[in-house]
């Protein structure tokens, strides 16, 4: 069996981290990949090398990759990325908002807020971190997103070597109906 390459192109793109799975310890490192070429890419598999520094020509992974139509942008992840660690925390937090009556009922609106914290320490590392939150049924996301799709909410920022802690809340209107008597 031999391994040969079809297609030999550099492609525009920028190293980042990727946090799919939230109750994950480690990103994954990835690169955002835009299809610069006047084709589409066949499906196979993508090379990653490094591109400067110590990583210059290095091999760093590979990534699945899926037919890519002349300029579509992708994020291929190559590998875990262990020297940067983040850890998460839930919390949920309920306020009345309104309090009316009807009769037998006391009805009440809630304003439930949900939030997941993420803690992420780059341990010196400098660059941009991109999570996907999934949605949640009924709630309307408190956090910039740059987009949205199949893979829920995505959301950036760029870390700057010291640890941070990313605050992504949610927001749900609730309506609870009170019996004076039963």
């Amino acid at each position: 069996t031999a391994n040969v390459p079809f297609l030999d192109i550099p492609l525009p793109a920028e190293r980042i981290w990727w946090i799919q799975d939230l109750s994950a310890r480690h990103p994954l490192q990835a690169a955002r990949i835009r299809n610069a070429s006047a084709h589409t890419l066949p499906d196979g598999l993508a090379t990653v090398f490094g591109a400067e520094g110590n990583e210059a020509n290095v091999f760093l992974g590979d990534a699945e990759i899926r037919a890519m139509p002349a300029g579509d942008g992708r994020i291929l992840a190559f590998a875990r990325d262990r020297d940067v660690q983040y850890t998460q925390a839930g919390s949920s937090t309920e306020r009345v908002t309104r309090i009316g009556l009807r009769r037998g009922y006391v009805m009440l609106d809630v304003l439930r807020s949900e939030e997941t914290a993420l803690n992420v320490d780059p341990r010196g590392a400098r660059g941009l971190l991109v999570v996907d939150v999934p949605r949640r049924a009924g709630a309307q996301h408190r956090f910039t997103t740059v987009s949205e799709g199949d893979f829920g909410l995505r959301h950036e920022v760029m870390l700057e070597g010291a640890q941070v802690t990313l605050r992504l809340p949610f927001e749900r209107t609730m309506r609870q109906e009170v019996p004076l008597w039963d």
